[in-house]
């Protein structure tokens, strides 16, 4: 055998002893990566609800102050128009008319489409498109842009 070729073997030799270092190595770390993503997990796990009630409590919470909200823009519409506790009206109400549609083809339009027409809308046409949504299909959408854009519209 020759330099070169003892030389080549004996690195072949050194290679193969590498590569099964490495593959020894990878199957060491193969089982202790699944333990330490379990073990991480465990200790996030707390972190991880909390956040998520955190979440869920926030939502909620939004969802309250946005119904309070539209409530007192409803409200703030027309105060004159509503009935006090005590009146006959309130007991006994009688049956009222469905609003008139606000726009020209209003019930074949989708929300989106509505919803982009109303910033072109004064504050009248705004109030006829709540009270025709609030009677009619009540979709949030319309409704709260609507209120959205009166609420802006009014005097501070």
């Amino acid at each position: 055998m020759t330099a070169s070729e003892d030389n080549a073997t004996s690195g072949g030799a050194a290679t193969q002893e590498i590569f099964t270092a490495l593959r020894e190595l990878f199957h060491a770390l193969g089982d202790a990566i699944p333990a330490l993503s379990e073990e991480r997990l465990e200790k996030l796990q707390p972190k991880l609800t909390q956040a998520k009630m955190l979440g869920q409590l926030a939502v909620a919470y939004s969802n309250y102050e946005l119904k309070q909200r539209v409530k007192g823009l409803l409200d703030a519409l027309s105060p004159d128009d509503a009935p006090s506790a005590s009146s006959p009206e309130e007991r006994n109400p009688a049956p009222q008319e469905a609003p008139e549609a606000p726009l020209d083809g209003y019930d074949e339009m989708t929300a989106a489409a509505i919803v982009k027409v109303l910033p072109t809308l004064d504050a009248q046409a705004l109030r006829a498109v709540v009270a025709y949504e609030t009677a009619g299909r009540n979709r949030a959408t319309v409704i709260g842009r609507a209120s959205q854009l009166l609420q802006a519209a009014s005097p501070a």
